[in-house]
């Protein structure tokens, strides 16, 4: 059996096959509608076994603020959704919410149980 191909090949000029990184950050895309619950996003495309991420350069009539501050700007595009704020609580609180649902409600101790049956006794 032959190994999988390094690259695309001549007719695509050579594509390098995408890196784990890469391969991450498009699950992270796939996954946005799930990250900003206030937008809608279409279907994505699966993920591409050939690819290359390029470089944004910003033109000289954007204006400064639409533009990432070099701080700002982190290596994949996971850990800078996860640096931002807005981001982070609203999954931190789906989360919370999904794991309350899942927990299971405390059972009424002996206790609980002999008070609400004497109050039940009194209403008859």
């Amino acid at each position: 059996k032959k190994p999988p191909a390094s690259t695309a090949g001549p007719g695509w000029f050579h594509l390098p096959r995408s890196s784990d990184a890469l391969q991450t950050d498009t699950k992270v895309l796939a996954a946005r509608n799930f990250l900003d619950p206030k937008r809608f996003y279409k279907k994505t495309d699966p993920a591409a076994t050939f690819s290359v991420i390029g470089t944004v350069i910003a033109g000289k009539f954007e204006p400064r603020s639409a533009t990432l501050r070099k701080k700002e700007r982190k290596s994949t595009l996971a850990a800078q959704l996860l640096a931002e704020d807005s981001t982070r609580y609203y999954t931190k609180r789906k989360y919370s919410e999904l794991q309350d649902a899942k927990r299971p409600r405390p059972r009424k101790t002996k206790l609980l149980q002999a008070i609400s049956d004497r109050k039940k006794r009194k209403v008859s």
